[in-house]
Order: structure tokens, then sequence, then C-alpha cells
């Protein structure tokens, strides 16, 4: 794995060494993350917290080349609650770490903390705030919203795309130069998919079978592990299968400030080769992660093996084929999780009930208005 530490001495430049597909994460969210997978005992609402911050955490992994973030070196008598999550991100993904007295780093850190109203105003300030207390009511200092006040400094400072969990990244949104990516765009809209899937079964069913709202790697992660150790691990090695999809999306993002029609002509005709293979779509357990689709006008069905080969053959961008595959791969996986609770509950072995509870709490989050997106 590729791992650079940006320490307090280091003499280059950061900037000039960071990637396209690098992704600058939370510190706070590494933390929350890190009590999930520590087994930490909490009421379920503070679980469906900490999970929708692993859920970020593995998506961003999914997502990113490497991941950015800042650390604070030394230590007390207690280990920090980010060491439960980091050594499994330090050991499966691809690091930038930045020493908090990095030259470029500090005097952010230290304003923002210090006095965050003078560096960004008391709207931001009191938007970012509100959002947390929200998320996880039982802090009752400013301490996280401060902290994720400084980290959205510093990836601005060091030309980082800045990445905080949608529950509290609205604010953030408000202050952006850029949107969504096109990488956030098509796992949303894989999102969809599944959820028109899980609507009309549930129709057809007349029973609520299926949630509605599993994000896409998280479902998909959780179903390949058994055991909160395996998260990180089986998220890298989507990391890994989803790089010409990474690079699909980067190019098509440079083509948007130069030709927002083509832009989105290109990424619709992306969606509806989704869509039209996505409807076909089918995998069983006994064939997990295996795409398989029935050809129109044909009225054959294809193996993932025999359908990989003829994929540029049934869309308009015979680049896209790849990252496509990834998608599909993705969508079907996702498609085989019912109900969030249950994989909670045979994962982090906590009880049916519980996990039930903090799924239902994560979906009300997910439905409230002041949430950045799911």
């Amino acid at each position: 794995m590729d791992k650079l530490l940006v320490g307090e001495s280091y003499r280059d430049d950061v900037r000039k060494i960071l990637r396209a597909d690098d992704m600058f994460i939370s510190g706070g969210d590494v933390a929350f993350a890190g009590m999930a997978i520590g087994g930490a005992t909490v009421s379920s609402d503070a679980f469906a917290s900490y999970i929708a911050s692993l859920s970020h955490i593995l998506t961003r992994i999914v997502l990113s080349e490497r991941l950015v973030f800042v650390y604070s070196p030394g230590g007390g008598a207690e280990e920090p609650p980010t060491s439960y999550l980091l050594p499994l991100i330090e050991e499966y993904c691809s690091t930038v770490q930045i020493d908090q007295r990095y030259a470029l780093v500090y005097p952010v850190v230290d304003d923002a903390l210090g006095k965050p109203v003078d560096v960004f105003g008391d709207d931001l300030v009191t938007s970012v705030t509100q959002s947390v207390r929200r998320y996880a009511p039982w802090i009752k200092d400013d301490g996280m919203a401060h902290g994720l006040l400084a980290e959205y400094g510093v990836a601005n400072v060091v030309g980082a795309p800045y990445a905080p969990n949608p529950f509290v990244s609205k604010p953030f949104s408000l202050h952006a130069l850029k949107g969504r990516t096109t990488a956030d765009e098509l796992l949303r809209y894989v999102e969809d998919l599944r959820r028109e899937t899980s609507k009309a079964m549930n129709l057809l069913k007349g029973l609520d079978i299926y949630d509605l709202r599993v994000p896409a790697v998280l479902g998909a992660v959780l179903r390949e592990s058994s055991h909160p150790a395996d998260l990180v691990r089986v998220a890298s090695q989507m990391s890994a299968e989803a790089k010409a999809f990474r690079s699909w999306c980067r190019t098509l993002d440079s083509v948007e400030s130069k030709n927002p029609n083509k832009y989105l002509e290109e990424l619709r005709a992306a969606e509806e080769s989704l869509r039209r293979l996505g409807s076909s779509l089918g995998a069983s357990e006994e064939d997990r992660m295996q795409v398989s689709a029935s050809i129109p006008g044909l009225g054959i069905k294809l193996r993932a093996p025999t359908l990989s080969k003829i994929l540029a053959f049934l869309d308009v961008d015979v680049h896209f084929s790849r990252p496509r595959s990834f998608l599909l791969n993705l969508l079907s996986s996702a498609r085989q999780v019912q109900r969030l609770a249950p994989e909670l509950a045979r994962v982090f072995g906590v009880k049916a009930d519980y996990a039930r509870a903090a799924s239902d709490h994560l979906l009300n989050l997910a439905d409230a208005p002041e949430a950045g997106g799911h």
C-alpha cells in the first residue's frame, strides 16, 4: 500500500503531491467508525451514528485512491477512539497522513479551533454545530464541530477534496466550489436503482420486506464480512476493483467545466446503460458478486464471463464497460441485502432488537431534511 507521512519537518509542498483521487476524511468519522468496530456499549441511537460514519468511511475507501487525514502526535494514558479503526486503514488502504504541526497546516488548525467564528463566520459555525448536535446529541461541547471546521480549512489549504459524512456535510456544501463528483452521482444512481427494486418487491409482496435506504457500499461490504475487522479489508478490495471506475469518472469530471452539455450527455448515457442492464441483473447466494443479464431480442441469459466480453457492444461509450461492470457488481450485491438490521446483528454480534432500533434511527437520520444526502 502507498503510504506517505507528512511530518512536522516535511520539506516538500504537500499540495504538489496529492492526486485527483485522494480524499480528505474527518478524524471524527474515523473515531465514530472505530467505536462501532471496537464494540463500544452505547445506545442504539449512538450505534446508528457510529454506523453512519463507518458507512461513510467505507464508501470513501472504495471511491478514493488514497485517504488523506490529519493526525495529532503524542497521546495520553488512554488510547483514542481512532485506535480501533486506524490500524486497519493503515494496513489495507493507501494513505497520506499529515502531522497537525506541519507548517502549512498548523496555523489553520490553531485559528479554526481557537477562533472559528473569525475564520469561518457565524453562519457556518452555527450550522455545523447544529448538524453535529442532531447527529450526536450526547456530545455536549462544540469540540467536534470545531474539529470538522478545522479539517475543512485544512482540506482547502492543501487542495484535497473534503468528504465529511452526509449528515453533517450540508453546511459545507453551501460553501463548496464544486458539488458532487461523477463518482458520487453514479453511486447515488446505483442506490436509486436498488431502491426501485425494493419498492417493487414490497408492493408485490404487500409487506415491508426491503429497506429502502440501505447505502450500497455498506450493504455490499457487510454481505462479504463475518466480523467488524473484515470491513476495511473488503472495502479495500472493492477499491481495487473500482480503479477503472474512478479513472473514467475523473476523465468525465474534467469535461464538466469545458463542455457542460457533453458532460450531461455522457453522464445520462452511463446512467441509461446501467438501467438497461441493471433491470435484468441477477445474482444468487451461491454466486455472489457476479453479473448476469438477459439480452433483449435473443431470449438468452449470459453469465458474467461471457457478458464481460460483449459489454462494449451494448453501450455508446466503450470505455465505460469496466466501470459499468464494477457498478453492476455493486448493484447485484446491494440488491441481495433485504434489510440492514439483520446484517448489522450478524457482523457486529449485537441483538436483533438493538440492531433494528439502530437501523430505524439511521433511516430517520437519512430522511431528516437537514441531512446532506444518503
